[in-house]
C-alpha cells in the first residue's frame, strides 16, 4: 500500500522545520566532536591510561555502531505511536547521548588501568547506541521534509550550514578545560561537558517539538528486517548514489589521512611548528569557504540541475587531486593552502547534491514497493560510511608502511617522500575521477522524478482521498 503524505503538510519545507532540523545537526555534531576530538587527549594524559587501551575502547563501539544503524533505521521506519515514527528515538537519543557525553568523564581516577578502561568501553558503547538512537531516525525526518525536487537541495543546504557552524570553535573545547578555575583537564571536561550537554540537548528536541512527521499516521505493514534491507540494497538508483558516494569520499579521506605526513615532511622539511600553522589556517579555509558555497547550491541545482550539482563537486574533488601535485610544494609551503579553497566548496556542493538524492530515492522506492524506508536508506549508508572509514584507517597505516615512512627519523629520504606523496595523491585523484564518471551517468533526472510524485500522487488520491500538491 502506498504511504504517500497526507494533504495537511506542506510539499516544501517550512522555514520553521528547517531551522529545528539544523539545529538538531548541530546537537548531533557537538555530541560526535566532543567524544571524537577529546577521548584520546583527555584518558591518556589526564588519565595516564595506555594510548592502545583508549584506542580499542574507541574502536570497538564503533564498529558495533555501524551495525546497529540498519537495524535503528528498520526498527524506526516500522514504529507506531501517538507521537510518530522517528520523535520517540530522537528524544531516547539525544537525552541518552547528553548524559552519557558527561558520564563519559566521571571515571573514578583511583580505578586500575583495567577497570577504567571497562569504564570507558562501556561507557562508550552506550554513548554511541544512544547516539545512533538520534542520528538514523533523523536522517529519515530530514528525508521526509519535502516532496519538491528542488527544494530537497535547500534542506540539505540548511542542514549543511547549520552543521558548519560549530566547527568554528572545535579547537576550543580542550582549551576551555585548561583554564585555571577548574584545577586541571579532568575536572575541566567534567564541567565543560555538563555545560555542552545543556546545549545538545536543547538543539536536539528542537526537531521533536517543530517538525511535523510527514508519513507519522500512515498505515504501512511491518516488515521483516533481512527483507526490508535486501529490497534497498537491490534498488539500482541507491547502488549507484551509494558508489558515487564511497569512491569520492575515500579518495578524498584517504589523502586526508596522509596530508598531515605529507604537509609535515614534504611540504615543510619536519618543521612541525610551521606545519600546524598551515594546517590550522588551512582547516578555517576549508570550514569558511565551504560556509560560503552552501548557500550557492540552491541556485546551482535549478540552473544546472542536480546531477549538474553532483558533477561539479565530484569535479572540484578531482580538480583537487590533481592540483595537489603542484601545491603541496616545499619551495612554497603556504601554496597548499589553495587546496582548501577548492576541497571546501567540494564538500559542501557535493555532499548538499548526495543527500537531496536520498529524498528521491526512497520516492522510488515508495512507487515500486509502496512503503517509506528513509530509516533503511539512511542507515545502510551510514553503515558503509563506517566500514568505509575502517578500511581507510588500515589504508593509511599500510600507505605509511608501504612508503618506509619512520616519524623516529625526523627528516624522510628523498624516495620515501616520493612514495608518500605517490599513496596520498594518486589514489585521490584516481577515485575521484572514477566517482566523476559514474556521477555523469546518474539516473535520477527531473523529468523521471515529476513522473514518479505524480504516480504517487494517484496513488495518494485512490488511497487517503486527495492528492498532495506540489506547490
Amino acid at each position: 500500500m502506498s504511504t504517500s503524505a497526507p494533504a495537511s503538510i506542506p510539499a516544501k519545507a517550512p522555514a520553521k522545520s528547517l531551522h529545528a532540523i539544523g539545529l538538531g545537526a548541530v546537537g548531533e555534531w557537538i555530541m560526535a566532536s566532543t567524544v571524537n576530538n577529546l577521548m584520546m587527549p583527555i584518558f591518556t594524559t589526564g588519565f595516564g591510561l595506555n594510548p592502545v587501551l583508549v584506542s580499542w575502547a574507541s574502536t570497538l563501539p564503533r564498529l558495533l555502531d555501524a551495525i546497529t544503524d540498519p537495524l535503528v533505521g528498520h526498527w524506526s521506519d516500522n514504529t507506531r505511536t501517538r507521537w510518530g515514527r522517528r520523535k520517540p528515538f530522537l528524544v531516547a537519543g539525544g537525552l541518552g547521548g547528553a548524559f552519557m557525553m558527561v558520564a563519559l568523564w566521571w571515571c573514578p581516577l583511583a580505578w586500575s588501568h583495567t577497570s577504567q578502561f571497562l569504564y570507558l568501553f562501556v561507557v562508550n558503547l552506550l554513548f554511541w547506541f544512544a547516539f545512533t538512537l538520534y542520528t538514523m531516525p533523523t536522517y529519515a525526518l530530514v528525508a521526509e521534509l519535502s516532496l519538491d525536487f528542488h527544494d530537497r537541495t535547500r534542506v540539505m543546504m540548511m542542514r549543511s550550514i547549520y552543521c558548519s557552524l560549530p566547527t568554528l570553535g572545535v579547537g576550543w573545547v580542550y582549551w576551555l578545560t585548561l583554564r585555571p578555575i577548574f584545577g586541571g583537564e579532568i575536572n575541566g571536561i567534567r564541567w565543560t561537558s555538563a555545560g555542552l550537554a545543556v546545549l545538545v540537548v536543547f538543539c536536539a528536541l528542537m526537531p521533536v517539538l517543530f517538525v511535523k512527521e510527514r508519513y507519522a499516521t500512515r498505515h504501512q505493514e511491518p516488515q521483516s528486517f533481512l527483507r526490508s534491507l535486501k529490497s534497498a540494497l537491490a534498488n539500482r538508483q541507491f547502488q549507484h548514489a551509494i558508489s558515487i558516494r564511497l569512491l569520492v569520499m575515500l579518495g578524498a579521506q584517504i589523502f586526508n589521512g596522509l596530508s598531515f605526513y605529507l604537509n609535515t615532511y614534504y611540504a615543510c622539511g619536519s618543521d612541525k611548528m610551521l606545519a600546524t600553522k598551515i594546517l590550522g589556517i588551512s582547516g578555517t579555509v576549508h570550514v569558511l569557504a565551504t560556509f560560503l558555497a552552501l548557500p550557492l547550491t540552491p541556485w546551482i541545482g535549478r540552473r544546472f540541475g542536480k546531477i549538474g550539482g553532483l558533477r561539479l563537486g565530484a569535479g572540484l574533488f578531482a580538480l583537487a587531486a590533481m592540483l595537489g601535485w603542484v601545491l603541496i610544494t616545499p619551495s612554497a609551503p603556504y601554496l597548499q593552502i589553495g587546496m582548501a579553497l577548492i576541497t571546501g566548496p567540494a564538500a559542501g556542493i557535493f555532499g548538499t547534491f548526495m543527500a537531496s538524492f536520498g529524498a528521491d530515492i526512497c520516492d522510488i522506492d515508495e512507487l515500486n514497493h509502496g512503503r517509506r524506508r528513509e530509516g533503511v536508506f539512511g542507515a545502510v549508508t551510514s553503515f558503509l560510511t563506517k566500514v568505509e572509514a575502517s578500511i581507510l584507517a588500515l589504508t593509511v597505516g599500510y600507505g605509511l608502511s608501504f612508503s618506509g615512512f619512520s616519524a623516529a627519523l625526523g627528516m624522510q629520504d628523498e624516495y620515501v617522500l616520493w612514495k608518500l606523496r605517490l599513496f596520498a595523491l594518486l589514489p585521490y585523484g584516481c577515485f575521484t575521477v572514477l566517482g566523476l564518471i559514474l556521477a555523469w551517468h546518474f539516473p535520477i533526472t527531473q523529468q523521471l522524478m515529476t513522473e514518479v510524485r505524480a504516480e504517487l500522487d494517484r496513488n495518494a488520491a485512490k488511497n487517503h482521498g486527495e492528492p498532495h500538491p506540489l506547490v
